[in-house]
């Protein structure tokens, strides 16, 4: 593989390292917000200690709700529940047409083992930069194998500018921006989901009380004074 080709392949890799490293934060906080949410609720439910309120559940199908500063779509799905190889899923495997032999993979499985292994690691006098480059990438091979997973194998490979024969350049290249996609499009979820909604307009107490709203109105809870609401909100906030 040449210089211009080999370049291709690290930049792209590069890409997806940076929109990973995104979506990992972001998804931390969406976890944050969501145990916020429903925190939120559970002190909702004791507004009214003479009605029962039924648990929050924001994996269930919610109503579009808007206002000036928040366009939120629940229609279908929660965040978590919505289908996506880079977070955790339900459903079942892919069908394996159109993947990698297992012989492919286990050589770019053992190429990246070659040279980040931990003992080979510890025998070299690497820099620090290279160290935790190369500990990063075996992080990524050592989940990714047992999955055969051939997109974050690829990727692991890229990140330590490894080029294994018989893996073209285009190969590298739709195997990284199919990555690049689905983490984009995870992120897109998260940014379109309740949690995040309410996450990012702590200082909004009209978005927030509209967030409110529309979850009991979807979940049938019943909704409080909007005065009792809003107290809850700035004690929720300041506590």
């Amino acid at each position: 593989m040449k210089a211009r080709q080999k370049k291709r392949i690290k930049d792209t890799a590069a890409l997806v390292k940076n929109v990973k490293e995104m979506h990992d934060d972001m998804h931390s906080l969406y976890i944050e917000y969501d145990l916020d949410l429903k925190d939120f609720f559970l002190s909702l439910a004791g507004a009214d200690n003479n009605k029962q309120q039924p648990e929050l559940k924001t994996d269930q199908e919610s109503k579009t709700f808007e206002s000036h500063d928040i366009s939120v779509s629940k229609e279908n799905q929660s965040y978590d529940d919505q289908p996506d190889e880079t977070v955790n899923s339900k459903k079942a495997p892919p069908k394996t047409k159109g993947r990698p032999p297992k012989r492919k993979i286990k050589e770019v499985y053992r190429a990246i083992m070659k040279l980040c292994h931990p003992d080979k690691m510890k025998m070299e006098d690497l820099e620090e930069r290279e160290y935790y480059r190369r500990k990063a990438a075996l992080k990524i091979c050592s989940d990714a194998y047992p999955k055969n997973d051939y997109e974050a194998l690829i990727f692991a490979a890229a990140l330590v500018e490894i080029y294994v024969p018989g893996v073209s350049e285009k190969e590298y290249i739709d195997n990284l921006n199919s990555l690049y996609s689905k983490y984009n499009q995870s992120i897109s979820r998260i940014q379109t989901s309740v949690e995040w909604a309410w996450g990012t307009n702590w200082d909004t107490l009209e978005s927030r009380y509209k967030i409110v709203a529309a979850l009991c109105q979807s979940q049938g809870i019943m909704l409080p004074e909007k005065i009792k609401v809003i107290e809850k909100l700035i004690n929720h906030e300041t506590k």
